[in-house]
């Protein structure tokens, strides 16, 4: 039956209505009447609104009764001492991973401004006891040195003869020793002083063997062979020979006069020396005028 028929049979044929509404929402008709059609469009048109609404539950239904509060007793629950297990996460996005951090960079720290230590100054085994004799060139017709025609009195006044000479062949290795310096101690007073290497002798020109000993313990060749009659060469290396001369005494090393004054020696007499290094001199007289040339 369509919409627009329905008003017509409510008001034709209906006599009496009994309009029954549920909640389920069905409407049943019985014997509709004409004076009743109002009331029976009136009942459908709610009807038709109450289905529309939503669902209610009736009060006095299971569904809104209060459910009832079960209580457990303590004993029967059980409490599990599990450890709890970590909760993993989720790496962080590569841009908020953060970066390693880099070694500061090494800076190298300055040098210490200390310097260092001089060498040690170059000192030579001491000569011990050895026989010392005063010279004196000043008493020559024409003073010179074994080395050089130069006039021994402007060197320095502080110096000394020793039988070995670096210019004669065979004998180059050893040089140069003029000007070397060496130390003088009285080895009866302990008096002290300082020389410079400025002529040859006594004696000999080839001593190699006790000048330049390092160990101290080889003897002069003069105190070897004192009161012989030898050539000043112990060998036929070299061109120049002096003439066979009688050894007077065992000398092994000739002092000037201002050196002989300062060690308190008369004549001569027993010293100790060894060679020294030009930085380890201590100031004094010796050093007033300092021989220089070759």
């Amino acid at each position: 039956m369509g919409g627009a028929d329905l008003p017509a049979a409510l008001f034709l044929g209906m006599r009496e209505v009994w309009v029954e509404i549920s909640h389920k929402g069905t409407i049943r008709m019985r014997n509709p009447s004409a004076s009743s059609g109002v009331l029976l469009v009136l009942a459908v048109v709610l009807a038709l609104a109450g289905c529309a609404q939503p669902k209610r539950e009736m009060p006095g239904t299971a569904e809104s009764l209060p459910r009832p509060k079960i209580r457990v007793p303590k004993e029967s629950v059980a409490i599990s001492h599990l450890p709890s297990r970590p909760v993993e996460t989720a790496p962080p996005p590569p841009s908020m991973v953060p970066m390693p951090e880099l070694p500061a960079p090494v800076v190298p720290l300055p040098e210490p401004s200390i310097t260092a230590p001089p060498p040690e100054p170059e000192l030579g085994a001491w000569h011990v006891n050895i026989l010392a004799t005063c010279f004196d060139l000043s008493d020559s017709r024409r003073p010179r040195t074994a080395w050089n025609s130069i006039d021994p009195l402007k060197e320095n006044p502080f110096h000394i003869a020793l039988p070995f000479n670096d210019r004669v062949p065979g004998f180059e290795e050893y040089g140069p020793c003029k000007n070397r310096w060496v130390e003088i101690v009285n080895a009866t007073t302990g008096e002290r002083a300082f020389a410079q290497w400025e002529d040859v002798g006594p004696w000999f020109a080839n001593d190699a063997e006790y000048v330049f000993d390092e160990t101290g313990t080889v003897r002069p060749h003069a105190e070897l062979q004192e009161g012989k009659r030898l050539n000043v060469f112990r060998s036929t290396n070299g061109t120049y020979r002096r003439p066979i001369r009688r050894i007077k005494n065992g000398a092994g090393i000739d002092l000037s006069p201002d050196l002989c004054k300062i060690l308190n020696i008369d004549g001569q007499g027993l010293v100790n020396w060894r060679f020294v290094d030009e930085d380890s001199v201590p100031d004094g007289p010796w050093k007033l005028r300092v021989s220089t040339r070759p």
